[in-house]
């Protein structure tokens, strides 16, 4: 019950009180407004701020059926020329586009000066539209990356720690949306022949892969190591002081195990040859496919001793015996 605006008090106090009062009342309720904020020339509606036990008021609140989930919020993209916030996008298809805060938009909605969808909800941010959940996978690239990029599912922790350090050249993941391009391109699990799929939802963000940095075949530890341009797996290992553990080359010869070791930038399918698997490096002539990963379809070929002047070979080296 609230101070009385009565006679009781003096005039100037009461005045004060009555006029005060409600503000103070207004002020003090608990909300949660709706704030926008602009990015790339759109307004981005940004449910804030969040109760200040949750990440300090740097979250964003989404409805999830008659559940509320809490999401770290995620940077925003650098300001680009004209003071615009701009991003990072990325397409594979003719129709949509993906940009780095989590939205898919048209091309017609797609902003070209600043690089950033336009006009979008948060609600639909990070939207696993031609996602399956339990698969991990999706039909179309752009959701997949949106998809991936969920806080709840990938964070930058991730990105950071993925392990492509073993390729000297390779530059390291510094955002999770550069790492949920990489995981979004096709992986051999999805791949009957170089352009045929098994089926539809052939791009997968699943960040459990199936392969860790070092592991064992038949009781015999081993760690993945990348070769030089032209060099066998033999010499590899034996640079390394450790040998190539022939037994262990059906275990590295997935997309999972070579995304690891290289960026795949020019996507990852199966092929054949005695120097896989591997990446074609970057100098290939363009029908070599620069950037690619390779997987040996024909595994009685796999073999230490093969090498290609145009590829880098992932290596499964074990100490020596």
């Amino acid at each position: 019950m609230g101070p009385p605006c009565d006679a009781s008090f003096p005039i100037a106090r009461a005045l004060l009180l009555c006029t005060l009062l409600p503000v103070f009342v207004a002020s003090s309720v608990d909300y949660s407004s709706y704030s926008r904020e602009s990015i790339g020339g759109r307004n981005v509606l940004i449910e804030d701020p969040t109760p200040a036990s949750v990440d300090g008021g740097h979250s964003e609140v989404h409805l999830q059926g008659d559940q509320v989930a809490w999401r770290p919020r995620l940077p925003l993209p650098p300001v680009a020329a004209g003071g615009v916030l701009g991003c990072e996008h990325s397409r594979q298809g003719r129709h949509l586009v993906v940009d780095d805060t989590g939205f898919v938009c048209s091309r017609a909605s797609f902003n070209g000066t600043s690089g950033c969808c336009m006009e979008q909800n948060v609600r639909d941010r990070f939207a696993c539209t031609s996602c399956d959940p339990d698969r991990h996978c999706c039909s179309q690239y752009e959701y997949c990356v949106a998809c991936c990029m969920d806080p709840l599912k990938t964070s930058l922790e991730d990105a950071l720690s993925a392990p492509i350090a073993h390729q000297p050249s390779a530059k390291p993941f510094d955002t999770v949306f550069a790492l949920c391009q990489s995981r979004c391109r096709s992986n051999s699990d999805s791949v009957v022949h170089e352009n045929a799929y098994k089926s539809d939802l052939h791009h997968c963000y699943s960040l459990a892969g199936g392969g860790e940095n070092a592991s064992s075949v038949d009781g015999e530890h081993f760690k993945g190591e990348v070769s030089e341009p032209g060099q066998s797996c033999e010499e590899t290992c034996a640079g390394r002081s450790m040998q190539c553990l022939a037994a262990a080359l059906r275990t590295i010869n997935t997309c999972d195990w070579l995304k690891q070791f290289f960026t795949c930038d020019g996507g990852c399918s199966v092929s054949a040859g005695a120097d896989q698997p591997a990446e074609v490096v970057d100098d290939a002539p363009p029908h070599q496919r620069p950037g690619a990963c390779l997987v040996n379809e024909n595994e009685e070929t796999l073999s230490c001793e093969g090498r290609h002047p145009m590829t880098r070979r992932l290596c499964p080296c074990a100490a020596v015996t």
